[in-house]
């Protein structure tokens, strides 16, 4: 416990340590990203927000994407980042891919403060805000989102320690699965093909229930739901058996 809190300490304040406005950037991020999605989604292309201020909802799913990409990415390159304190050190090699999503999960809870805040004032401005019973599943589904993060990031950490490309895709892979997932458009707008495409990954459901049972925004969806779930546990074990895999020889590769 101590060795995983000292490395959650040191990746929270490593990333904010030189910058000028630090830690103001986890709020700042979010809030420039749903002003151009805004811009460029709600104006130019005048997609539907599911009867939402534009702002809040592509906030509200901002929020999320981040904490689940932001789990992705570093126990992605948990292994590359650490090869130092591999080579001089025995630990057990899951302490990092653990402190790098609680870091993740630290951003998030500030994020999730401001998003609160943006609802109260959107509330107390006379906008609608249909909240729902769903609200008690959202812990489930912030658990949800860190599970498929973390095995996705632990089965790409198993693969950029042999195959260093996969380190550049990881960025470009993130920002095409963002635009297969209903953070910068409701769900509703798809339909036909694309939808049943679109319910095929995993994160989908997990956005689109989740700003429902925050916001009442779109419809909730049980079954596909479910399978995303299923997927979700499958894609952690595996990351989690990869991981264990690799982490016996992983100095040696380094």
């Amino acid at each position: 416990k101590d060795l995983v809190y000292l490395l959650t300490k040191r990746d929270f304040v490593s990333k904010y340590k030189q910058s000028v406005l630090g830690p103001l950037w986890i709020l700042i991020t979010p809030i420039l990203n749903s002003v151009v999605f805004a811009f460029v989604f709600g104006t130019l292309a005048g997609l539907s927000t599911d009867g939402l201020p534009r702002i809040l909802f592509y906030l509200t799913g901002n929020t999320l994407w981040s904490l689940f990409s932001g789990s992705v990415t570093t126990c992605a390159n948990s292994f590359l980042q650490n090869r130092t304190l591999f080579s001089k050190v025995y630990f057990p090699r899951i302490t990092v891919c653990v402190s790098s999503v609680l870091s993740s999960c630290i951003n998030f809870a500030i994020q999730f403060v401001m998003l609160i805040l943006f609802i109260v004032y959107y509330a107390l401005s006379g906008i609608h805000i249909a909240f729902t019973p769903y609200v008690f599943l959202i812990p489930m589904l912030l658990t949800q989102c860190l599970l498929l993060g973390m095995g996705v990031g632990m089965l790409l950490s198993a693969t950029t320690i042999k195959y260093r490309d996969f380190i550049q895709m990881i960025s470009f892979g993130m920002t095409v699965w963002m635009y297969l997932t209903p953070v910068a458009y409701p769900l509703s707008v798809s339909n036909g093909t694309i939808y049943t495409i679109m319910l095929i990954n995993p994160m989908t459901s997990v956005i689109q229930n989740y700003r429902f049972a925050l916001l009442g925004a779109g419809s909730f969806i049980l079954w596909p739901w479910v399978g995303s779930l299923l997927l979700t546990l499958l894609l952690a074990l595996l990351g989690l058996k990869a991981f264990r895999h690799v982490e016996r020889t992983v100095v040696d590769t380094l």
